[in-house]
């Protein structure tokens, strides 16, 4: 019966253009793995870290008896860890029922782990980029693919959105701070790839991008044992790499803060401070070449921690002011990039031409003519 439903899921998804589905790419031969039916499959472990949550919910369920609840807020989430990861070279996607209790419409979001620590990008369930399932029910097409109040909608993400390698573990997340209304989870299913007829292609693989989009970010845990709790706050160490995909090399970056928390300013290190908030290039690395990483620690509150980038300068940039890292240090962008210009005609112009022009006229003319006066007198004496 749920071979039979999963194939119906199948064709209608093929039917739905949307940003985990799109039009025929998937296809599924059968279950992999439960990793919730009524209750955690058997290789499934709770790691969530989201306060309230029951995995014993009895009202509403999708099928069976029980389902997941949680009440979205502060970033917590369900985390699923699996003892059998998820191999997008075999998996074709992850499905699962979401019901967003009276009134619907919460930003929750779905990431992927691997070694324990979330690296997938973030797949929405709201918006045009949602992977849900478009209700054909609801006349706004914007809503349509957003978690419905009072219904089951199924969300279905196409693992060639993931990159290669083996994923341990599923968090489902709140988007934001907010407290939102409790959501319910039921029926996730780890399906079998069709890989005669549909084999993996890493869909997430850059073909081409533009300035900010050619540096991609990726925060990783530096491990289990880098964390401890500060007045009941729990703080993680955290790895950030800046890869530069782009065909030229960086020479001006300037970041900051998407979801960062640090205790104080000595909780991110091998960066420069700028004004505002902004991070940049520090001393010790003049320049990013392509396909090269940057790499910088820092401590936050334990969360979905991310960074973004504010202003980036490739070299062949063709209005590039040379030697601009200096002024970037001491201004945030886009005030910085007026300032830039400013040091330069102040300092050459004052120094050169009052010390040097002065000094060698003086100098020299003086000097010489009198010693040449010298000789003149000896034919006299």
């Amino acid at each position: 019966m749920k071979l039979l439903l999963i194939l119906i899921i199948g064709f209608l998804g093929s039917l739905i253009n949307n940003y985990g589905v799109s039009s025929t790419e998937i296809c599924t031969k059968g279950i992999d793995q439960v990793i919730y039916d009524d209750q955690l499959g058997y290789t499934v472990s709770d790691w969530s870290w989201a306060k309230p949550r029951n995995f014993s919910n009895f009202k509403p369920v999708h099928s069976g008896s029980h389902s997941i609840s949680f009440v979205p807020k502060t970033y917590e989430a369900i985390y699923l860890n699996l003892q059998n990861p998820i191999d997008p070279s075999i998996i074709s996607s992850v499905s699962f029922w979401v019901h967003g209790n009276k009134v619907g419409n919460q930003k929750v979001i779905v990431r992927f782990t691997s070694n324990k620590v979330a690296v997938s990008r973030d797949f929405f369930l709201w918006g045009d980029e949602s992977v849900i399932l478009a209700d054909p029910s609801v006349s706004s097409k914007a809503l349509s693919k957003n978690i419905q109040g009072g219904k089951w909608v199924n969300a279905v993400i196409n693992c060639d959105k993931l990159e290669p390698g083996q994923y341990d573990g599923i968090q489902i997340a709140a988007s934001g701070e907010d407290i939102q209304e409790m959501v319910f989870i039921d029926d996730i299913e780890v399906n079998k790839r069709c890989i005669s007829t549909n084999p993996y292609r890493n869909l997430m693989k850059p073909v081409t991008c533009d300035g900010h989009d050619c540096i991609v970010i990726n925060v990783t845990e530096t491990s289990n044992q880098m964390r401890w709790f500060a007045n009941e706050i729990e703080y993680q160490k955290y790895t950030v790499t800046m890869k530069n995909t782009n065909t030229a090399a960086v020479e001006v970056l300037e970041f900051t803060g998407n979801w960062f928390k640090p205790r104080n300013s000595s909780d991110i290190w091998n960066v420069a401070f700028l004004e505002g908030g902004y991070y940049g290039l520090p001393d010790n690395v003049k320049v990013i070449y392509p396909g090269q990483e940057y790499i910088f620690g820092c401590v936050s509150v334990k969360g979905p921690v991310s960074f973004k980038v504010s202003y980036v300068e490739y070299e062949n940039d063709k209005d590039r002011l040379t030697n601009v890292k200096q002024p970037i240090q001491n201004n945030s962008k886009p005030p910085g990039k007026t300032v830039k210009p400013t040091p330069k005609p102040n300092i050459k112009p004052t120094t050169k031409p009052t010390t040097s022009p002065t000094a060698k006229p003086t100098a020299s003319p003086t000097t010489k003519p009198t010693i040449k006066s010298t000789p003149a007198t000896k034919p006299t004496a």
